[in-house]
């Protein structure tokens, strides 16, 4: 029922611009460079509330927002974190430890979600943090720069440790 009630909004929009079919249209013609100049495609981006980070709300929150403002993609945000670590001295790193194998299952299943709805009409664009952001978000900016500067190998293991386990997995 959800694909439906989105096709028709798409369509129904879409038809009132005058524009091609649906937003993947739009998008494919824009990156192969023969979409009419006159349309700028765009796209809002922006976090939810708690209640909709995971899930279906999470779904129904991107797809909501995405069709309330006429978006030309779907962006999905990635509301997984790692977790905040305070660094005081260096041996508090050692905190930091390999994320599990199945981290990003809520992520992907969100992705998965928008996709079955919308990835016929739309394209689709999921955010996910590299290794040196989410360490940012889980010690600080300023404890990253710091030890960058003081203990570059002790950053360096730590942006390591998620691309090792992904890979290990």
């Amino acid at each position: 029922m959800k694909r439906l009630l989105f096709t028709l909004f798409c369509f129904a929009t879409l038809a009132q611009a005058q524009i091609p079919t649906n937003k993947r249209e739009i998008m494919q013609q824009f990156l192969s460079g023969t979409l009419d100049e006159a349309y700028v495609p765009a796209a809002f981006f922006m976090h939810f509330g708690k209640d909709a980070r995971i899930g279906e709300k999470a779904i129904d929150a991107h797809l909501r927002y995405f069709l309330s403002t006429g978006m030309d993609f779907v962006k999905i945000q990635f509301e997984q974190g790692y977790g905040r670590i305070r660094i005081e001295k260096s041996e508090d790193w050692e905190q930091i430890k390999p994320l599990p194998a199945d981290f990003f299952t809520p992520t992907l299943e969100i992705v998965k979600g928008i996709y079955d709805i919308a990835g016929a009409n739309a394209m689709i664009l999921p955010t996910v943090y590299s290794p040196f952001q989410m360490l940012i978000q889980s010690v600080g900016a300023k404890t990253v720069m710091a030890y960058a500067q003081t203990e570059p190998e002790r950053v360096k293991k730590h942006l390591n440790i998620l691309p090792k386990q992904l890979s290990d997995t």
